[in-house]
Order: C-alpha cells, then sequence, then structure tokens
C-alpha cells in the first residue's frame, strides 16, 4: 500500500492529468526507414578504384573523392618503395637466443614426491583432524 505524503491525501489526478495532456501535446514518436542516398560514391567510382572504369568518369561522379584516392594511391606508392636496411635479419637472428627454451611442466604432470618428513606432518594433521572430528557434539 502507498502512503503518499502530500496536502490532498494521495490524490495525483492533478499530475495524471498534466502528464496525460503533456504527452497527448508531444508529436508521436514513429520509427522510418532513412533512405542511405549515395553515400560513399557513386558505380564509376567504385568502378575506377577496381580498375574497370574510366578517371574521367570517376571524377565526374565524385570529384573530391576521385582527389582522395588520387593521394592516398601516390602515397601508397612511396611507402612501397620504402625497403628494410639490410642488416635488418642479420640483427633480428643476431637477437634470438641461441637454445630454445623448454616449456614448462604443467603442476598436475609434475612427479609426486613426498619425504619421510611430508607423510609424518600429513599422518598427524589426519590424526588431529579425526580427533577433532570425533568430539564434535551431533544432534541425534
Amino acid at each position: 500500500m502507498l502512503n503518499h505524503q502530500d496536502a490532498r491525501n494521495g490524490d495525483d489526478s492533478v499530475r495524471r492529468d498534466r502528464a496525460h495532456n503533456a504527452s497527448a501535446d508531444a508529436p508521436a514518436l514513429t520509427d522510418r526507414e532513412v533512405p542511405l542516398g549515395s553515400g560513399s560514391g557513386s558505380a564509376a567510382l567504385h568502378a575506377w578504384l577496381d580498375g574497370e572504369g574510366s578517371l574521367a568518369a570517376a571524377t565526374q561522379a565524385d570529384r573530391r573523392q576521385v582527389e582522395f584516392w588520387s593521394r592516398m594511391n601516390s602515397e601508397f606508392e612511396v611507402r612501397r618503395q620504402v625497403g628494410a636496411p639490410a642488416d635488418l635479419t642479420q640483427s633480428i637472428m643476431a637477437a634470438l637466443p641461441d637454445t630454445v627454451p623448454q616449456p614448462l611442466e604443467s603442476w598436475w604432470m609434475r612427479p609426486v614426491t613426498v619425504t619421510p618428513a611430508v607423510a609424518l606432518a600429513a599422518a598427524a594433521g589426519l590424526v588431529a583432524l579425526g580427533a577433532a572430528l570425533a568430539n564434535t557434539p551431533r544432534d541425534r
């Protein structure tokens, strides 16, 4: 049960009416499909990028995109011409260790060795656990 602490003794019809009128005045929200349009380019531009179309047709379709991709292609060509230093392979091989590191064994695959001291400690612990359990009160 709700206990309203206002002066109207829980009558909130004024607030409900105000909220109802506000929602009636607001435009209705509906889902609508937004057309994508040409977006990032046209068929002529894509054909030119694929090497199938002409530069003139692509420029006529979208001049800014053709300029952008032309600059990108020239930058790619410059970077394709950059070669690695001649001693790169030698320096990488020199940095590698001479021996191959051995993989670590998993803890469950390692052999278990029990020394006499560990065996005595385990036996004493089991005896102490048994004595503690024997002295606990049981509900019958």
